[in-house]
């Protein structure tokens, strides 16, 4: 069993007018739920079989009821489900540099080292 955080940063938003003059600085939140929600969905440019829609369903169920809760804070997955997000997650691209997109891989990335570290420690 693994957990991973729901989590969110902000990112800075420019929204100009169509001469560029800028009409409004702001801050978009972006959360991680919403992130990984992202790399659940993309079906890549062959799509996706069945079966492997069921898996991904699965977990985007879970993501999705713990982010109905009014402060949702972690999601536990299977083993499994686990390492499908993850491998999918490693695989994004973001059209934003920001430290925030690194922070989430690297929380992602300390989850997984840390299955590993449990699957050592029970050998």
């Amino acid at each position: 069993m693994k957990q991973i955080t729901l989590k969110s940063f902000e990112i800075p938003v420019k929204v100009v007018d169509k001469n560029g003059q800028l009409i409004e600085d702001k801050q978009q939140e972006i959360t991680y739920g919403s992130l990984y929600l992202s790399a659940l969905n993309d079906m890549g440019e062959q799509g996706l079989r069945p079966t492997e829609m069921t898996k991904r369903l699965k977990v985007v169920g879970k993501i999705e009821k713990a982010l109905e809760a009014k402060k949702p804070k972690a999601v536990d997955l299977e083993d499994a489900e686990f390492d499908l997000l993850y491998s999918l997650a490693k695989q994004q691209k973001f059209l934003v540099l920001h430290q925030g997109f690194i922070d989430y891989l690297d929380d992602l990335e300390t989850a997984h080292k840390a299955e590993e570290k449990e699957d050592k420690s029970e050998s």
